[in-house]
């Protein structure tokens, strides 16, 4: 009781003097003179609106209304930006990027919930990790792990098929079923095991803990910005207790889950370390994690990882190609159900491609209208809308255009503060309609089948994809693009040439959350129910 009273006190103290430099400093800020919408509130400004899971709407209004650089407000109201202008892009994520590094909200929420993995650290253990990893993210490697993709995904194609009712339409939770391969994909080619059978009705516990972890988020969301502050106080373990003691059960679903996360990811990797230096089978594979292992083991002086770095990494890299990869699938077969003529098309071309039995990486990669559907589904239904990055230090960033400010004044470059949030603009780049035509709101696979607008390819957009910001730029892009985009090809290939898809009575809406998800309207669970006919025998 009295160290609960010398918080309180502390908080009456310290809260108005916080947000009275809060007030000050952005009551100053240069960045004032950039257009953008007005706050509801002081206290959150734009955060309830950004981080809420209807957010689409506003997300889309304020990038089609202000143009390619926002202001918008933070907690205490403080100035930040929302950013898609192609140069201002560069500068951010490529030519400054060790200015415009992680939030520390970001770090922190990562560090928390997966370890110090390469998602939660900056700087030069980023560097360091992302060199480590690298190899295993080869092309050369993919090659080598296509094989066990399409285990898995037969494995998917036998689980649907014995849950239809003969050549009858059946009413099937996708969501559930993508999850749940895309999990097994990334623990076969990425961790060299076995975590879903595909077998049971259920998912694995690990399993149900990384398909739930996004939705609980969505009711911390704003929690989450001040994680940066909270874990100040005292130590780890005490912070534990304050969490158990906290009476809101959203905060402790979240800890429930990321404690499954921990400990499966702990016993993976102590049980492929301990592989490798008996030197069996299982330390000898072509996964992912034996490939970091051994080159870690490798390694020396300040180049090696810990086990807590390694740990992190397992974490990090199944939440992460578990959750963005079954949404874009989930999205594809929602879409190809909505578009019955796209996909009669898509599947002729995978059947015929198939005669011979299953496709190699190339010839994979080498479907015109596969690569056009997954493109296009990339570009207009990113899985992540946007990424947050904070101006280590003052700067300086350039438009491609001049934008004229609230004082009437046009502004040629942005003079950043250190400490200031910008928002990327993921969806607002890849829908922009100066860059894609008037139709860039518009799903059609078929634009990827023709040259692209003269205005995309001029702005060099400063993506590692396709002239879009779906997997980001520079030092922090998304390591694993390539090996999402096999995985989905793979899938979707096994899946169309075995079954049709189309819409169930049920109505699905998609959740603006940290990565996008189908539910029903009445519910915040991630479900995609879609009727599925056989065509051939699985």
């Amino acid at each position: 009781m009295p160290l609960l009273s010398i918080i309180a006190l502390g908080l009456v103290f310290y809260a108005p003097l916080l947000i009275m430099w809060k007030a000050r400093a952005s009551s100053q800020s240069p960045l004032n003179n950039i257009p953008g919408p007005q706050a509801t509130s002081w206290l959150k400004g734009h955060m309830g609106q950004l981080f809420h899971r209807d957010a689409y709407q506003f997300r889309k209004d304020i990038s089609e209304r202000y143009g390619r650089v926002v202001r918008i407000l933070g907690l205490f109201s403080k100035p930040q930006l929302f950013v898609f202008d192609p140069i201002s892009l560069h500068t951010i994520l490529v030519k400054e990027h060790h200015i415009f590094e992680e939030p520390a909200t970001h770090l922190v929420g990562n560090s928390i919930a997966f370890g110090p993995g390469l998602a939660s650290v900056a700087g030069d253990q980023h560097k360091k990790q992302r060199k480590l990893l690298n190899p295993a993210f080869s092309i050369a490697h993919l090659r080598e792990t296509l094989p066990m993709m399409y285990d898995v995904a037969y494995r998917l194609r036998a689980a649907v098929s014995a849950r239809l009712e003969g050549d009858e339409w059946t009413d099937i939770d996708l969501m559930g079923w993508v999850s749940r391969t895309a999990l097994e994909l990334v623990a076969q080619a990425g961790l060299g095991s076995s975590l879903d059978s595909l077998e049971d009705d259920h998912a694995s516990p690990y399993g149900e803990a990384l398909k739930s972890f996004i939705p609980a988020l969505l009711p911390i969301a704003l929690f989450r910005r001040v994680l940066p502050f909270l874990v100040k106080i005292g130590s780890p373990s005490f912070r534990r207790r304050i969490v158990d003691l906290i009476p809101y059960q959203p905060l402790r679903n979240v800890k429930s889950i990321i404690d499954v996360l921990d400990a499966n990811a702990r016993k993976i990797v102590s049980e492929k370390i301990d592989a490798v230096r008996r030197g069996d089978e299982a330390g000898d594979g072509k996964d992912i994690l034996s490939r970091l292992v051994r080159a870690n083991m490798e390694a020396s002086g300040d180049e090696v990882m810990s086990e807590e770095e390694i740990v992190g990494q397992v974490s990090t890299l199944v939440f992460a190609a578990t959750d963005t990869t079954s949404s874009a699938v989930a999205r594809i077969l929602h879409l190809l159900a909505e578009h019955q003529d796209v996909q009669e098309k898509l599947r002729r071309e995978i059947v015929q491609a198939r005669s011979d039995g299953d496709l190699t990486f190339d010839e994979l990669f080498e479907l015109p209208y596969l690569e056009a559907v997954c493109r296009e589904t990339l570009r207009l239904y990113a899985p992540v809308s946007f990424v947050s990055k904070t101006a280590r230090q003052d700067t300086v960033l350039p438009l491609s255009e001049p934008i004229q400010g609230v004082n009437g004044h046009e502004i040629e470059r942005l003079h950043v503060p250190k400490g200031t949030n910008v928002f990327v603009g993921i969806y607002a780049a890849n829908r922009a309609k100066d860059l894609w035509g008037e139709d860039a709101e518009e799903w059609k696979p078929e634009r990827w089948l023709a040259p692209l607008p003269d205005t995309l390819v001029q702005a060099r957009m400063p993506g590692v994809y396709s002239n879009m910001m779906t997997f980001l730029g520079g030092g922090r892009a998304c390591i694993g693009f390539k090996f999402s985009q096999c995985e989905m090809k793979v899938v979707l290939s096994i899946l169309l040439e075995s079954f049709a898809f189309k819409l169930s009575e049920t109505s699905i809406r998609w959740n603006t959350a940290s990565v996008h998800y189908p539910s029903s309207m009445a519910s915040d669970k991630a479900q995609l129910p879609l009727k599925v006919r056989r065509l051939v025998r699985a």
